[in-house]
Parts: structure tokens; sequence; C-alpha cells
């Protein structure tokens, strides 16, 4: 993209055009960037979506949802980028930007928008005269195969570009002057940047109840996500005992985006100057230095909570960490306190009290002791190793340590698009993950202490009604909903690696997590099905395994198979796309209003 000659925007993508084997490359791609109108030389904003993925659209709408009135927004996609672009999220772009978007687009075909933001130039029902420029690459090479390059596509447009505006009326507080000076330089931060109601960061204002003791919590980023970083705050210093609750943000590589809103909410900004070379050794060489850093910050500090920055809090985050934290200090089995559970869903997860012990690793929010955190620090995952620093620690340093996690998530994963989510994972599982939305929630610690949970476990195991699975467990419910018995099944399961499928099978029908044997517990699983509590217990290797081998559920080859492709999951809504082909018009007319275009609706998981 050029602006006066000038490259103000370049992105290099490569096309997958023979859709085999793994999505490492692009199919469909959809690029925005955020000029200033008083200079349109000047990038505000940009951001890159893999729209042929689900969930990418809902991204792209809300960078577009958090700009700031008057911004020239340009848009292109191309090649294969509609397919997930769903109706309701045309119509919101529309509302936004003005746009026709008639997007009748062909595979191979590229589309171009340049808008003005909510203009106040023109009158308010004169939404078109907002675009400044929309059009289309139509391809003529009607090739009904999914095989087809982008178009390429070359425009050229004149801008008469408006004043350099003052964002908000003069003020003498220096704060909100700084805060203006940001918000003209950069964008995406939706209401902390409005003049009238801006977003609250000021931790004076908030909740000035005492803590038991003071948690440092320390945002790991990586600087692209700091609209997310200024939530997190803010939630925070929303939170009880916000106020007692230091805040460091570590930033990877130099970012002056990052050290200048750092400054404004009044955290203290670290830049990690990154020696890693592959995305692995990055992303492993900055948790290791947040932590260590957050250590050393804070010498009296004697527990510390790890946060990423793609992460929404919920408001008793603060207080959920402070109260596991006398649990910690009292049963020295607990490594580890996350935020976040994997098999957590929402007819799975009903008790915001509740915690449960397993062996995991730390993920999406959590809180060590300054003594574990050291010995973590002296035995990290070596540079050149190829493993992710939390797989490192569960498979060399957890052994027989625990982790305590909630019934009820404390955080919840946003977007897609990053290292290890994709925009499929995120609306097949992230996204459907709850959030705790009580604000001040006291949890049941009695007999959470690794000798009474073991005693309690057993005690409900002897007592609970064992399921015979006799017929497929996707083709019927192994047990009653909104039963207040307990119920057990025994599955075929040596360690982690789930060699028989018995627990992928459960998971895929039962609506658990099925990417992995995640929040067991000595390879027994505590769970809910809408309401009714029941445990998965895999045998012969978990000490829990008392049941017969005669009730132990092994799949069969066409157990397994229906699994496989079975996605209707409890409480999955079932996502439609559009596959879209140009084909040979029968006159020019039908060419013209390109009306010539197939249609093949396709549906998430099939």
């Amino acid at each position: 993209l050029f602006v006066n000659g000038n490259t103000v925007f370049s992105q290099n993508v490569t096309f997958n055009q023979n859709f085999t084997g793994r999505d490492d490359k692009i199919r469909g791609f959809a690029a925005v960037v955020v000029l200033h109108e008083g200079d349109p030389g000047q990038v505000l904003a940009r951001g890159s979506f893999n729209t042929y993925f689900i969930a990418e659209d809902k991204s792209l709408l809300k960078l577009i949802r958090s700009l700031q009135d008057g911004r020239i927004v340009v848009i292109l996609g191309a090649p294969k980028f509609l397919i997930w672009f769903r109706a309701a999220e045309v119509e919101k772009l529309r509302g936004l930007l003005g746009c026709e978007a008639d997007l009748d687009l062909g595979t191979g075909e590229s589309w171009a928008l340049v808008a003005v933001k909510n203009s106040t130039r023109r009158a308010a029902d004169e939404k078109r005269a907002q675009v400044l420029y929309e059009g289309y690459s139509i391809t003529r090479s009607y090739k009904t195969s999914q095989v087809a390059a982008p178009q390429n596509f070359n425009i050229q447009l004149m801008i008469k570009h408006e004043p350099r505006r003052q964002h908000c009326p003069a003020s003498t507080n220096e704060i909100v002057r700084r805060r203006a000076q940001f918000c003209d330089k950069y964008e995406g931060f939706g209401d902390f940047c409005d003049c009238h109601q801006p977003l609250n960061t000021d931790a004076s204002l908030q909740d000035k109840s005492l803590p038991r003791e003071e948690i440092p919590v320390t945002i790991v980023s990586g600087g692209k996500r700091l609209p997310q970083v200024l939530r997190q705050v803010s939630s925070i210093r929303a939170n009880k005992f916000g106020l007692y609750t230091p805040l460091l943000l570590c930033i990877d590589g130099p970012n002056q985006q990052a050290t200048t809103l750092a400054q404004l909410m009044n955290v203290t900004a670290l830049t990690h100057l990154n020696k890693g070379i592959t995305s692995r050794q990055k992303i492993n060489e900055h948790v290791k230095f947040s932590l260590n850093m957050s250590l050393q910050l804070h010498p009296q500090a004697n527990k510390f909570i790890i946060l990423e920055d793609d992460l929404r809090l919920a408001p008793d985050f603060v207080s959920y960490f402070q109260q596991l934290s006398i649990l910690m200090d009292y049963d020295d089995t607990v490594l580890f306190a996350n935020a976040y559970r994997y098999n957590a869903y929402p007819h799975t997860s009903q008790d915001p009290t509740a915690i449960i012990r397993a062996q995991a690793y730390p993920f999406y929010g959590w809180m060590v002791k300054r003594k574990d955190a050291l010995w973590l620090l002296e035995n990290w995952a070596p540079f050149d190793m190829v493993s992710d620093w939390d797989m490192y620690i569960k498979i060399y340093l957890v052994k027989r340590r625990r982790t305590i996690l909630p019934e009820v998530p404390r955080t919840k994963h946003e977007g897609g698009g990053g290292v290890h989510v994709t925009g499929i994972s995120q609306e097949r599982e992230y996204g459907r993950r709850p959030l705790n939305h009580l604000s001040d929630v006291e949890l049941d610690l009695k007999r959470t202490w690794d000798l009474a949970y073991n005693l309690d476990q057993m005690i409900a195991i002897d007592r609970a009604r064992v399921v015979n699975i006799s017929q497929h467990p996707c083709h019927f419910e192994p047990f009653p909903r909104n039963s207040n018995e307990t119920y057990v099944i025994y599955i075929t399961a040596v360690g982690d690696v789930d060699d028989d499928q018995s627990f992928l099978v459960l998971a895929r029908c039962l609506g658990l997590f099925d990417y992995g044997m995640q929040d067991h517990y000595e390879m027994t699983f505590r769970l809910r099905y809408y309401g009714t509590p029941f445990y998965i217990i895999c045998c012969p290797v978990s000490p829990f395994c008392v049941g017969p081998n005669s009730t132990w559920y092994t799949p069969t080859a066409d157990d397994i198979k229906i699994a496989l492709t079975w996605f209707n999951k409890p409480g999955m809504e079932r996502q439609t796309g559009m596959m879209r082909w140009r084909s040979q018009p029968s006159d020019p007319e039908e060419e013209f209003l390109r009306d010539n275009v197939y249609y093949l609706p396709i549906h998430y998981g099939s």
C-alpha cells in the first residue's frame, strides 16, 4: 500500500493453492490498514486475518469497532477470504463503514475497500458518503476447481485529507493531554480514547480492600495485543484487592507504543532483548525472562502470577488467587494454581466455588511460589531444545506435584491466529469455555489439601454407580442430566497417550476436550455433565481403578470411526460457510451484475 509514493504497508503472503496437508499456508486472507485522516501517510494500526478459517471475521470486526471516528480504513481481501466471512459480520461491516460489501465473489477474486469510519463530514443519512473506494477483481478463467490464484488488483485513489484535528478538547490536565497525544498516534484502543467517558485505569478509584498478601501480576506480551493488555490492567484494578496488586508488563523487543501505554496506565514496563531465533525459542525465553524479572523486582513477594496477553479476566481474578495462596502455604504438593481448565464448558462447569486438583502444567494465568519459581528457572527448557516451555515443565518437572484448577475458569482465551490457537480451535474449543462473571466468590477450600482430597475421591468413587457402555456413547447419554447421584466410567488407557482412544471417544461424545488427556488427577477425571457429577477412570494405571475388567470400556474400530466424525458436541452451535465459484455467464447482463457465481454451503465439522 503506497501513500504519496511511499510504502506504508507491505506483507508477503504465500497462498496454499493445493489445499493438501497441514494448514501451514494461507488459503484466504484479509488485511486491514488504518490511516490518519489528517496525514494518510501515518499508519495507526494494521491487522492480518486468515479469514479462510472460522472466527477470524469476528477478529477483523473487533479491530474496526475499536477505531476512532474519522479514521481512513483500507481493507484488502483475497483469494478465498469469504468462506467463513458470515452474513452477520458482513452486515456489521456495512454498518461500521457504510460500504456495499456485496461480496458475491468467487475463488481467486479480490476485494478492496477504502472508507472513513463513521465520518462526521456528511449528514447522518448519507451513509454511503463514507466510502472513498470499493472495488472488485473478477476472474474469467471460470474454473470449477478449488484451485485459483489471487487476481492482480491495482488501484489509484486521490484522497482530500482533513486538517489534523484536535483529538479531545484542550485540557490542562497532564494525564488527559498525554492520553490525547497517544490516541492521535495509535489506534485500536476503543473507549480508552473516548474524550467523554474514557476507560478508567486509575487504581486509586477502585476497591480498597486489603489482601492477605501482596501478589504481583506479570503480563507477558509480544507487543501486538496492547489493547487487550489495556483491558487486563483495567480489569485487575477493578477487582477486589486490585489496588494492592503490583503490575509488571514484560515486552518482547523494543516497542515505543507499549512503553508509552504502560506509562499512561502507571504500570512498570520492561523490554526484553530476546535472543531467540525461532518462534518457540522466543516464547520460551520471554516467559523465562518475565518470571525472572518478576522475582527480582518484587523481592518481598512470596508468590507470583504470570498472565499471557490474550486473555480476558473474571471480575474475581485477583481474589481467586488470593484465596488459593492459603492452600499453597500449607500444601507443598501444590506446584501451580491455574485460572483456567481445559474441560470447562457450559455443560460441565456450574459451581464457581469449586476447585479441582490435577496433574497439569501452568497455562492461561497461573500462580507459583518463589522457591518453586527459582527451581523452575534453574531447570528451564534448554535454549536449543525443540519443546515449548510449558510442555517441558509437564514432561520433565511436574512429576508428583499438583496443580489447582477452577471448575469455572477465571480467564478466557480471546482471538485465534496465534502460534498455537487457530480460528477453528478458538471457535470449537476456547471460545465456548465459560468465564466466571461473579465479582466476589468465596472458594470452597475445605478438604482440598492432598490427603483429604484423595480420601474424599476414593469414597465418592466407591459409592458411585458404575456405567457399562453397551451402546455407542455418541448415540445415547450414559447417565441422566441434573442428577445428584454420582456415576463412574472405567476406560482402558495407559498413560497420557490414550493408545486405545477410549478417552477420545468419550470426549467427543460428551463434549469434553479431545486434543489430549488434560486436567486428570492420577489418571482420573472429575467432571459434571449438565449438573450430574461423574468420573472417568483410566485402567489399569489409575490407583482409583477398582472396577472389574468387565466394566472397562475399550472402543471398537467402528466406535472410534463414529467418534472421529462426530461433531455434534453438546453446546456447540452449527456454523455454515459458503464456497463460491465464478461460472461461465449465460449473457453479458449476468456477467455485468456478477450473478454468475455458484454456491456450495459447507458446515463446520463436515
